[in-house]
């Protein structure tokens, strides 16, 4: 028995030794801790954009279309055409009203990055419009854009409609061209964007299906002639529309950044005449009391591009003064020096 008791003290004494060097291992090395990591469903929405793509499905099962108005930017591309928000919603409560039954779920909800920091969330919904049909699965798509912190839908769709999209492809959609800046000094930014319209404020969707030919019969035709209009309009809806775009839209569209010392950002956009001239205009617009003002103007040519006109309009170096390019002068005197007319702005 007496040789024994030093074999079991033995192991006794590594047990212990082995219980200490576990615990120990466990405190210092709390990284090999195996914790459950978010799937890709779970991360793309646990963002305040995926919120708004949850609410968006949440709200079309209550049949709410006063929460879903509030999910959506002024201007939607729905379903391969451009609409109104307020058209959209019209749209939305037909369908809702005509299937008092419908309910949907999303799942396989996939996120990708876009370009100007939109976003798309692909998903596969499930719906019905009956409570004792069978589900149908299709391939839905939302995409949210962040306007002042805040994330709006401007674009819902599904797999169909995307390639229906595709295979028309039509020469001009709207919105087509857009920019961002502070433009009425309130220290948020807003999302201006151009907006093609008939007299009757219907989107136009597709500039192909327009005759063109009695638009442009005369010098100088634009859209006073009460032929269709073409307007600046902020996204969040906060600030007036510019109404003063004459012509077929903007063909090119900046922000000149704080050029009047207001603390806000002025715009510059070139037209698109009706016309054969070949001539359009430069027009300098700033933001002033809740109203657009013009503050000046350009004559150039139909050819130029955006780095022909991305300098054409400076801070003048004096108080209440800009710099306006003048391409004719610089044509008239032969020279290859820029010549900047002085504008005074209130």
């Amino acid at each position: 028995m007496k040789t024994e008791k030093p074999f079991y003290f033995l192991i006794f004494c590594c047990l212990i030794l082995f219980y200490c060097c576990s615990s120990e291992t466990n405190k210092n090395d709390d990284s090999e801790i195996d914790v459950p990591e978010q799937s890709e469903q779970e991360k793309a929405v646990s963002t305040d954009a995926g919120k708004v793509l949850k609410d968006w499905n949440a709200y079309l099962n209550k049949h709410d279309v006063d929460g879903l108005s509030k999910l959506f930017a002024p201007t939607v591309e729905y379903y391969g055409r451009p609409y109104s928000r307020e058209q959209m919603i019209q749209e939305k409560m037909k369908a809702l009203a005509s299937a008092p039954e419908f309910e949907q779920t999303i799942s396989n909800i996939e996120k990708l990055d876009l370009p100007g920091d939109d976003i798309e969330f692909s998903f596969v919904k499930s719906h019905r419009v009956k409570k004792d049909a069978d589900f149908t699965k299709t391939e839905g798509l939302i995409a949210l854009r962040k306007v002042n912190d805040k994330w709006f839908i401007i674009k819902e769709s599904d797999a169909e409609s995307e390639r229906k999209s595709a295979a028309s492809a039509p020469r001009e959609n709207i919105p087509r061209k857009r920019i961002q800046g502070d433009f009425n000094g309130d220290g948020q930014q807003e999302w201006l964007v151009e907006v093609l319209t008939d007299v009757n404020g219907k989107l136009i969707t597709d500039t192909r299906a327009m005759d063109m030919e009695p638009l442009i019969e005369k010098w100088g035709q634009t859209t006073k002639d009460g032929k269709f209009k073409c307007s600046l309009q902020d996204e969040s809806g906060n600030l007036p529309a510019l109404t003063d775009v004459e012509g077929f839209g903007t063909v090119h569209l900046f922000n000149e950044g704080d050029l009047t010392g207001n603390g806000a950002d002025e715009i510059s956009f070139m037209n698109a005449y009706l016309d054969w001239s070949g001539m359009n205009s430069l027009e300098v617009y700033t933001l002033k009391a809740g109203k657009w003002k013009h503050l000046g103007s350009a004559s150039v040519r139909e050819q130029f591009d955006r780095e022909d006109l991305e300098a054409a309009v400076q801070k003048g170096k004096k108080p209440g003064v800009i710099l306006l390019r003048n391409f004719d002068k610089e044509v008239m005197e032969g020279t290859s020096e820029q010549v900047f007319d002085e504008v005074k702005v209130d």
